[in-house]
């Protein structure tokens, strides 16, 4: 029997606490909130756990914490059919506190100094893919991690290993949280060089040197979707009307949509489509919200819109 190729995950991974309600700061005042959601989360595990929603095989292999939150991440992931490598760490997980206000726009505070998805080492890393290569359909990379100096060393060894190896790369350089970082953009585009695929939005791009020879997605959020090959556009997708409760962790659903559809070899255009209904759904859950296909394939047509699964 032919065992199922996995796309292997390098991404940050934290615990949210996401709170929905009008923020009023007051000294000495106790702000309750309308609702309140909590999980465990970060780019990284958002993107593994909707690729695996979707029926994708996806393996997460960044550093998890041994304290109490990330003791959560480890029993959260095995539930969402997402298995990890044991990469363990004493360093504390990231907390990320949301402040979720109108139509889904959020204030975010991210205790991430020091994280435990910091601590990657590329010859920990590079046992583990020798082991599992002819398993391997590809590897993503949430540009997040790349915060710190030694995170930024250490990717770029993983990023050449594995172009080395034949397997795909995708990345996502996810700018907003790393600009401030020395090094940071310099670091994002050496990788993007480097990717077959690279997704960010539409200002993240701006930094990025767009590679000719990758083909690159980029999110517009409400606006929809396009994508770029030879720095001309292919095809566009436009945004998809909804209610939007939380835009939390849509780009994340919206990368899983698009690389699970390119992997089964789906024309482009429509990949791009399903990606964009994906994300679209997502945003009209409070929290991150990774939806089925079924539930992609039920609001496509209630959208008017037939999709390829």
């Amino acid at each position: 029997m032919l065992k199922t190729r996995s796309v292997l995950v390098i991404g940050d991974n934290c615990f949210d606490i996401t709170v929905k309600g009008s923020l009023s700061l007051k000294e000495d005042r106790n702000f309750i909130p309308e609702s309140f959601h909590t999980t465990p989360a970060g780019t990284g595990v958002n993107f593994a756990v909707a690729f695996a929603r979707l029926g994708g095989a996806v393996k997460y292999v960044t550093p998890i914490s041994e304290d109490s939150f990330g003791t959560e991440i480890r029993r959260f992931l095995p539930k969402e059919n997402v298995p990890f490598a044991d990469f363990k760490t004493n360093k504390r997980t990231a907390i990320i506190i949301a402040f979720v206000g109108d139509e889904g726009k959020r204030t975010t505070f991210a205790l991430i100094k020091d994280s435990a998805y910091t601590d990657i080492k590329f010859e920990t890393f590079k046992k583990y893919f020798s082991k599992e290569k002819d398993l391997i359909s590809g590897v993503y990379i949430s540009g997040g991690i790349l915060t710190e100096h030694y995170v930024q060393e250490e990717l770029l060894k993983v990023v050449d290993f594995v172009r080395k190896s034949n397997i795909k790369v995708f990345f996502d350089p996810q700018i907003r949280i790393g600009m401030e970082s020395p090094d940071f953009i310099r670091t994002s585009n050496e990788i993007a060089k480097l990717s077959d695929v690279v997704l960010g939005n539409k200002e993240e791009l701006k930094y990025i040197d767009l590679p000719k020879d990758s083909l690159i997605v980029e999110k517009q959020g409400k606006n929809g979707a396009l994508i770029i090959k030879n720095r001309k556009e292919m095809y566009r997708v436009f945004g998809i009307k909804v209610n939007a409760v939380d835009t939390t962790g849509a780009g994340d659903v919206f990368n899983a949509a698009f690389l699970y559809a390119y992997l089964k070899n789906t024309a482009l255009a429509k990949a791009l489509e399903f990606a964009n209904l994906a994300a679209a759904f997502s945003v009209t859950k409070l929290g991150t919200y990774f939806p089925t296909i079924s539930e992609i394939r039920k609001f496509a047509l209630s959208n008017g819109i037939s999709t390829i699964f």
